[in-house]
């Protein structure tokens, strides 16, 4: 990948975007690592969300959390956000270390000081999810129930 980024070809580039509209969610991680400037910000928003979505660990997911550390638009911090309250609980706690660095309250994705906030994600009870995602919203300096809004978290489930 590094060398077709290099040789930054038309021929190159295809290779490069079949790569990503083809493979697996590892490969996309790989792609963005050498070659973000073969895609606009958009589609690059999108496969991010897809992959914060869907995406598991050891299947490119690591890797796409690294890359969100530098570009998460407001779409990408929503699927992080989402992923607080639907995902399985390993996952959530790593959403909420990057969401607590992406708002400039960590020095890393994984802030040791508030690993106490980020262990309490994983959990499979709603309601002790939901009081570490207000405690986590409360930290990061964002209103909670706008944040519920606007990721079309289920009223009933919030109140």
């Amino acid at each position: 990948m590094e060398t077709l980024a290099v040789f930054a070809t038309e021929e190159a580039t295809t290779t490069l975007l079949e790569l990503i509209h083809n493979w697996s969610s590892e490969l996309h991680a790989a792609v963005m690592s050498c070659a973000p400037h073969i895609m606009q910000d958009a589609e690059w928003t999108a496969l991010l969300v897809s992959i914060l979505e869907h995406g598991e660990f050891y299947g490119g997911l690591t890797s796409t959390l690294a890359y969100v550390g530098t570009f998460h638009p407001e779409p990408v911090v929503d699927a992080l956000f989402r992923g607080l309250l639907l995902r399985a609980g390993d996952v959530a706690c790593n959403f909420a270390g990057m969401l607590v660095y992406a708002h400039g309250h960590g020095r890393s994705s994984f802030e040791w000081s508030k690993r106490q906030l980020f262990l309490r994600f994983n959990t499979d009870n709603s309601v002790d999810r939901l009081g570490a995602f207000h405690d986590l919203c409360m930290l990061i300096e964002v209103d909670a129930n706008q944040v519920l809004n606007r990721i079309g978290y289920p009223f009933d489930q919030h109140t």
